[in-house]
């Protein structure tokens, strides 16, 4: 191969390196800010349960004011939901280590 050759492939290398270079650089910023959004949306998410979660507690204790007969399905749930709850930390606990 002739010296010409050379240098024109290696024009070419650089050239897609600095290309590849400019594509990861600018990825950078916008990958930054779609993860921030991710956390804000699972914040808000996460609150809107809560919030809902409250509520309908509230609903199903105006409930066994009304029907004496619900408290027990209502322990019921509450053991449940409990269960589920551990469930969920010991989980997560076993993932993080």
């Amino acid at each position: 191969m002739s010296k010409n050759e050379f240098e024109k492939q290696d024009e070419q290398v650089m050239g897609m390196v600095n290309h590849t270079a400019g594509k990861e650089e600018g990825m950078k910023v916008p990958q930054e800010a779609d993860t921030e959004a991710a956390y804000c949306q699972r914040r808000i998410l996460l609150t809107v349960i809560q919030v809902l979660s409250c509520i309908l507690v509230a609903v199903l204790l105006v409930a066994a004011l009304i029907d004496p007969g619900i408290v027990v399905h209502l322990v019921n749930v509450g053991v449940l939901t409990c269960g589920v709850v551990a469930g969920f930390i010991v989980g997560r606990q076993v993932r993080r280590s």
